[in-house]
């Protein structure tokens, strides 16, 4: 019985994975969704203070609804951060790619709970402020964007790596290529064209730890079958 419990509570955290991904989604559609004035574009990171400032005074409570989503998915990307590091040792009894995917997607979360933090921030009245508003939507941008996205992709090209020996080949090489895809997004501030790579990064990576998650929770739940039968034996 406690070996059966013990595999449900492992394959409970490895779809922390998944709720990530599904509660980032779920913020973002929020958020479009709720606005109140729709018809105003989303700011771009290279507009000005006064397009930040319009949109956030306008949609404050569409962005704050948008940042307590993310809260989420930034709590259950940490605990999967932990729960796959552990796995991995596990798979591979060495604590080489664990440790990168643990540090990677730790890394990853606090990226997105600061940037969280700043989109809440601009669903108050600090938005009233246009100095204040652009101050906080940049750093919304940048730890939410480009470094959480490569902190993530890293994760899942680790990953990747680290349980290549139970995931189907495809399964591999491409969490390894949508991981270098990703990483790419560290060169935003070179030039815009690499923040396409945010964009295609992050959504590759939510899919792919979609797959990955649901995979592993279904195999992992094929061992706490046994125990129960041998005691009904």
């Amino acid at each position: 019985m406690a070996t059966t419990q013990g595999a449900r509570r492992g394959n409970l955290g490895v779809l922390t994975g998944a709720l990530f991904a599904i509660a980032w989604v779920a913020g973002s559609f929020a958020q479009d969704w709720t606005a109140d004035k729709p018809d105003i574009a989303y700011p771009r990171p290279t507009d000005g203070m006064a397009n930040v400032q319009k949109w956030f005074e306008a949609n404050g409570d569409a962005a704050a609804l948008n940042a307590g989503l993310q809260i989420i998915g930034g709590i259950a990307l940490l605990v999967f951060a932990g729960v796959i590091a552990k796995l991995l040792i596990t798979v591979n009894r060495t604590s080489s790619a664990g440790s990168v995917a643990g540090l990677a997607g730790a890394l990853s979360a606090g990226m997105l709970l600061i940037g969280a933090a700043g989109q809440a921030g601009l669903g108050t009245d600090a938005a009233s402020d246009g100095a204040t508003a652009q101050a906080l939507y940049q750093l919304t941008f940048w730890t939410g964007g480009p470094l959480h996205v490569a902190a993530l992709g890293l994760m899942v090209a680790a990953v990747a790596t680290g349980l290549g020996a139970v995931l189907p080949k495809w399964l591999k090489i491409s969490g390894q290529v949508v991981g270098g895809l990703a990483m790419l997004a560290t060169l935003s501030g070179v030039s815009e064209i690499f923040v396409a790579f945010t964009l295609f990064g992050r959504y590759l990576s939510f899919v792919w730890l979609l797959i990955v998650t649901i995979t592993m929770a279904v195999k992992r739940s094929a061992p706490a079958s046994a125990p129960a039968a041998e005691a009904r034996a």
